[in-house]
């Protein structure tokens, strides 16, 4: 039982109240299995001033109830290794083994509630890689559309990778900027009765696979991921991305890119009407060629959609 100054009458009232509160994952919170120190401090505090009248007015602050959860054995903080997040993050799992090791995609989920699970995290999710992730990614979303280059899109951290959040179980976690207007393929995954996942869909993560080579672990990743596509991938859902991201040029790299692998597109499907929307349109102008990868420079060109591949 507590000591004070959360005396046991009141956790006795309050525990029952915050296990309802973290069964279910919601919208805010798509993991209510594990959790930032801040948020469920918030969290904490919520509950309190909600019901108010039966803990008093006397319940004690947010942060002291999460060291009293700590020391019941309620909470098991994580190891986070070189944590620039500066924020502690903890377990909440009576049942949990205390050598369970949470999977990382979980735990960057809880470091930012509100991100999408992105590139290399997302191709490893949907299984479009054999290759082991040595970093995650996950991205803040920010309204409106990068201007259009040739450099990598959303590329706007001073490290190419994003910035540093910390190393959880020997994979480097980062934060990135993300536009919505690049990413309307945004999907929640349930994992568990206590676990969802804001992820990319596998469709979108493709793209982004076409628009950030390097935070999806390079060329030879890329190459891997998209050999899967014919396969893998739902073409009217990725002509539905296309059509709302509205570039010629990720449609035109797009179609290079199912020519150089020779995955077959139906011309009646509405993959197959938009690459050939974009390819007609194209044939009536002089567009400069563009790398199949942005920033990445290749010796062959496709004439038929004047890209630069291997």
């Amino acid at each position: 039982m507590p000591t004070s100054p959360l005396k046991p009458d009141i956790w006795q009232l309050f525990a029952p109240i915050l296990a309802e509160a973290v069964t279910v994952p919601t919208e805010e919170h798509p993991t209510v299995r594990v959790w930032k120190d801040t948020e469920l401090v918030w969290l904490i505090n919520r509950i309190a001033r909600e019901h108010r009248a039966e803990l008093k007015r006397t319940f004690p602050p947010g942060a002291v109830v999460l060291e009293t959860m700590q020391k019941m054995k309620w909470l098991r903080e994580l190891q986070l290794a070189e944590n620039a997040l500066g924020r502690s993050i903890y377990l909440m799992d009576m049942e949990a083994a205390r050598n369970e090791v949470v999977d990382v995609l979980e735990v960057l989920q809880a470091a930012l509630p509100a991100g999408v699970i992105s590139y290399f995290a997302a191709l490893s999710f949907h299984e479009l890689t054999s290759q082991m992730p040595g970093f995650y990614h996950i991205g803040r979303l920010a309204n409106g559309n990068q201007p259009e280059s040739d450099a990598p899109a959303e590329a706007g951290d001073r490290n190419p990778l994003g910035t540093v959040l910390f190393e959880y179980d020997g994979v480097m976690c980062y934060e990135t900027k993300r536009y919505r207007g690049l990413t309307p393929g945004v999907q929640t995954r349930v994992i568990g009765p206590r676990t969802s996942y804001r992820i990319t869909t596998l469709e979108q993560t493709l793209l982004d696979a076409i628009l950030q080579p390097l935070r999806c672990g390079g060329e030879a990743v890329v190459f891997e991921a998209w050999g899967h596509a014919a396969k893998r991938a739902d073409f009217g859902r990725m002509a539905e991305h296309l059509r709302a991201i509205g570039r010629n040029s990720l449609v035109r790299r797009t179609g290079a890119m199912l020519e150089m692998l020779g995955a077959e597109v139906k011309d009646s499907s509405e993959l197959g009407k938009l690459l050939a929307t974009v390819k007609n349109r194209r044939s009536n102008t002089t567009d400069a060629v563009i790398p199949l990868l942005p920033g990445l420079g290749f010796a062959h060109e496709s004439e038929v959609w004047r890209v630069a591949c291997p």
